[in-house]
């Protein structure tokens, strides 16, 4: 009997039990029960170290196929591009942007890439002014997007086709779309750079709309730019989004506000190599501060700097004239009125050439009024 209880207490199996299989178990799990966790723990984490290793190949694979798919894409639209294979003269940007629209849904089957396609190759298009292509390639990432729920595709397709409208005069529909986008970007899911974007252009078509900035306005965007900052969103991104910051304080005379955000978007810029074109926007609001703060030898040196780069990169058009318009009237604020009015007497023959920009006209033929005045001449001009 002593036997017995001590088998009995220690967990191992009584003859006098029926030896089935699962009171065999039972027994050997009683007797064992650190070992046998231990060594349970040690297969789940095996078991899920397994799973997550297999998860991540997947993915690195579905990756790489898409990867191999957009390479064939874009070397099939380079050599359709290619005069001797279309037999047509050189593709002009244009020509290459709306053909490869137009081929995207014929080698990109999965509805994920071709939505992410689509929409890269709309911003290709809408920085090229084609508007028309652009809005039918956002147009119909909008509506895959809605089938997929992606709620990120959804918000940047509609933010673009809301600047489009915006641009194209269509108020009513760029703020019914914006506001939509804003909406679906605040949403945690979505990236931060794509909320920063989204929330940059929430904020200038509402400023714009509404004739002011707004205080809410700019906690959004000082918000979006934060957070931004805080997840290393690339550079250049985060000081374009500084320099529209700067832009709605300086447009409510927030100067020294305005000071801190260019200087912060000129410090985001130079740590981007390819953003020398893009400094140039900023430099012209740093410059309107320091204009108002009286500095206008500052105002005309750096207009100078950035008007050089302008050229460079844009070469003669309605923005660089409107540009070197803007160093004539730092010149007359500085007191140099005749060197001013010179050079816009000068430039008046490009900007008065068709096409005519109304609004580059607009803006410099007050330069040249002012500098008419004052130069003393009130007759020039009647």
């Amino acid at each position: 009997r002593r036997v017995l209880f001590r088998s009995y207490r220690a967990g191992r199996a009584i003859l006098a039990h029926p030896q089935t299989t699962l009171y065999q178990v039972t027994k050997f799990l009683r007797r064992n029960q650190g070992k046998v966790a231990a060594t349970l723990i040690l297969a789940l984490a095996l078991t899920g170290s397994l799973g997550y290793a297999w998860w991540q190949q997947n993915r690195a694979f579905r990756s790489a196929q898409r990867a191999v798919r957009m390479q064939a894409f874009l070397y099939r639209l380079f050599k359709n591009a290619n005069p001797n294979v279309a037999g047509t003269p050189e593709s002009t940007v244009k020509q290459f942007l709306e053909r490869s629209a137009e081929a995207l849904p014929l080698y990109l089957k999965d509805t994920g890439d071709l939505r992410q396609a689509q929409l890269s190759l709309a911003l290709s298009l809408y920085w090229n002014q084609d508007y028309a292509p652009a809005k039918r390639l956002y147009t119909s990432a909008l509506e895959s997007a809605r089938r997929a729920h992606d709620q990120a595709a959804e918000a940047e397709a509609l933010g673009n086709l809301a600047t489009i409208a915006f641009f194209e005069g269509n108020s009513a529909q760029a703020k019914e779309q914006i506001d939509r986008s804003f909406a679906l970007a605040s949403r945690p899911e979505v990236p931060a750079d794509l909320r920063l974007l989204i929330t940059e252009k929430y904020a200038l078509i509402n400023s714009d709309l509404n004739g002011k900035a707004g205080a809410e306005l700019k906690v959004s965007l000082d918000a979006a730019v934060k957070e931004a900052r805080d997840k290393n969103v690339n550079p250049a991104d985060v000081a374009e989004s500084l320099n529209y910051l700067g832009g709605l304080e300086l447009n409510e005379n927030n100067v020294d506000a305005a000071a801190k955000d260019y200087q912060d978007a000129l410090n985001f810029y130079r740590r981007d190599p390819l953003s020398e074109c893009d400094r140039s926007l900023t430099e012209l609001g740093l410059a309107s501060v320091l204009r108002e703060q009286n500095r206008p030898g500052e105002a005309v040196a750096l207009l100078r700097k950035s008007y050089v780069t302008d050229l460079k990169c844009w070469g003669n058009t309605p923005y660089t004239q409107n540009h070197e318009a803007r160093v004539a009237d730092a010149l007359i604020a500085s007191g140099q009125v005749k060197e001013g009015l010179a050079m816009l007497e000068k430039a008046r023959q490009g900007w008065s050439k068709p096409p005519v920009n109304p609004s580059v006209m607009f803006a410099n033929l007050k330069y040249l009024a002012n500098a008419y005045f004052e130069s003393g001449r009130f007759e020039i001009g009647r």
